[in-house]
Protein backbone atom coordinates (compact mmCIF):
# COMPACT_ATOMS: atom_id res chain seq x y z
CA UNK A 1 0.00 0.00 0.00
CA UNK A 2 1.34 3.31 -0.79
CA UNK A 3 1.64 6.66 1.23
CA UNK A 4 -1.19 8.36 -0.73
CA UNK A 5 -3.54 5.63 -0.46
CA UNK A 6 -2.97 5.28 3.29
CA UNK A 7 -3.65 8.88 3.44
CA UNK A 8 -6.64 9.24 1.19
CA UNK A 9 -7.85 5.61 3.54
CA UNK A 10 -7.24 7.65 6.68
CA UNK A 11 -8.77 10.36 5.79
CA UNK A 12 -11.56 8.80 4.19
CA UNK A 13 -12.32 7.33 7.45
CA UNK A 14 -12.05 10.85 9.46
CA UNK A 15 -14.98 12.02 7.23
CA UNK A 16 -16.96 8.28 6.98
CA UNK A 17 -16.76 8.33 11.05
CA UNK A 18 -19.40 10.94 11.71
CA UNK A 19 -21.53 10.68 8.88
CA UNK A 20 -21.59 7.07 9.53
CA UNK A 21 -22.97 8.12 13.54
CA UNK A 22 -25.72 10.56 11.83
CA UNK A 23 -26.96 7.86 9.53
CA UNK A 24 -27.18 5.29 12.58
CA UNK A 25 -28.67 7.64 14.72
CA UNK A 26 -30.87 10.19 13.17
CA UNK A 27 -31.16 8.76 9.49
CA UNK A 28 -32.22 5.24 10.75
CA UNK A 29 -35.42 6.52 12.70
CA UNK A 30 -36.71 7.92 8.96
CA UNK A 31 -39.20 5.84 6.93
CA UNK A 32 -37.21 3.23 4.81
CA UNK A 33 -38.40 5.53 1.66
CA UNK A 34 -38.16 9.03 3.36
CA UNK A 35 -36.07 10.96 0.15
CA UNK A 36 -33.65 12.51 2.66
CA UNK A 37 -32.58 8.79 4.06
CA UNK A 38 -31.94 7.48 0.63
CA UNK A 39 -30.16 10.51 -0.91
CA UNK A 40 -28.00 10.18 2.61
CA UNK A 41 -27.64 6.49 2.13
CA UNK A 42 -26.85 6.87 -1.51
CA UNK A 43 -24.08 9.64 -0.97
CA UNK A 44 -22.39 7.62 1.43
CA UNK A 45 -22.89 4.13 -0.17
CA UNK A 46 -21.35 6.06 -3.66
CA UNK A 47 -18.51 7.43 -1.87
CA UNK A 48 -17.51 4.09 -0.34
CA UNK A 49 -17.56 2.50 -3.26
CA UNK A 50 -15.67 5.00 -5.14
CA UNK A 51 -12.70 5.31 -1.93
CA UNK A 52 -13.06 1.48 -2.12
CA UNK A 53 -11.78 1.49 -6.25
CA UNK A 54 -9.77 4.31 -5.56
CA UNK A 55 -7.86 2.35 -2.60
CA UNK A 56 -8.14 -1.27 -3.57
CA UNK A 57 -10.05 -2.09 -0.95
CA UNK A 58 -12.83 -4.75 -2.56
CA UNK A 59 -14.90 -5.02 0.82
CA UNK A 60 -15.60 -1.36 0.55
CA UNK A 61 -16.10 -0.76 -3.14
CA UNK A 62 -18.51 -4.24 -2.84
CA UNK A 63 -20.78 -2.74 0.71
CA UNK A 64 -20.60 0.69 -1.47
CA UNK A 65 -21.71 -0.42 -4.55
CA UNK A 66 -24.28 -2.91 -2.98
CA UNK A 67 -25.93 0.43 -0.67
CA UNK A 68 -26.15 2.45 -4.07
CA UNK A 69 -27.81 -0.13 -5.64
CA UNK A 70 -30.53 -0.89 -3.14
CA UNK A 71 -31.06 3.00 -2.87
CA UNK A 72 -31.44 3.12 -6.72
CA UNK A 73 -33.80 0.47 -6.42
CA UNK A 74 -36.33 2.05 -4.18
CA UNK A 75 -35.96 5.36 -5.46
CA UNK A 76 -36.99 3.43 -9.02
CA UNK A 77 -39.77 1.47 -7.23
CA UNK A 78 -40.91 4.98 -5.90
CA UNK A 79 -40.52 7.22 -8.55
CA UNK A 80 -43.62 8.69 -10.26
CA UNK A 81 -45.05 6.96 -13.49
CA UNK A 82 -44.83 9.74 -16.02
CA UNK A 83 -45.39 8.29 -19.11
CA UNK A 84 -48.96 9.83 -20.12
CA UNK A 85 -46.63 13.13 -20.27
CA UNK A 86 -46.06 14.86 -23.14
CA UNK A 87 -42.70 16.02 -22.96
CA UNK A 88 -43.27 18.77 -25.40
CA UNK A 89 -46.34 20.24 -23.19
CA UNK A 90 -44.51 19.56 -19.73
CA UNK A 91 -41.44 22.17 -20.64
CA UNK A 92 -43.60 24.53 -22.62
CA UNK A 93 -43.99 27.84 -20.58
CA UNK A 94 -47.54 29.46 -20.11
CA UNK A 95 -48.05 32.00 -22.96
CA UNK A 96 -46.87 36.15 -22.19
CA UNK A 97 -49.84 37.92 -20.32
CA UNK A 98 -48.69 42.02 -20.31
CA UNK A 99 -51.64 42.48 -18.06
CA UNK A 100 -49.81 40.45 -15.59
CA UNK A 101 -46.27 42.47 -15.27
CA UNK A 102 -45.55 44.63 -12.48
CA UNK A 103 -43.94 47.84 -13.47
CA UNK A 104 -44.61 50.19 -10.04
CA UNK A 105 -42.65 50.02 -7.14
CA UNK A 106 -44.87 50.40 -4.21
CA UNK A 107 -43.78 53.53 -2.10
CA UNK A 108 -41.60 54.31 -5.23
CA UNK A 109 -37.91 53.66 -5.54
CA UNK A 110 -34.81 56.20 -5.41
CA UNK A 111 -31.80 55.13 -7.07
CA UNK A 112 -28.75 57.40 -7.44
CA UNK A 113 -31.17 60.28 -6.84
CA UNK A 114 -34.31 59.65 -9.42
CA UNK A 115 -36.88 58.76 -8.02
CA UNK A 116 -39.57 56.06 -9.77
CA UNK A 117 -43.16 56.76 -8.91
Amino acid sequence: MSFVTALIRVNYRVVRTPADFVRRKVLNRLPGDSLVRLTADGAIGLADAVIGRITGDEEMRKRGGAMAKTVTDALQVGAPRTSNIDPHSALTPPPFDPSLQRTDIPGGLEIDGYMST
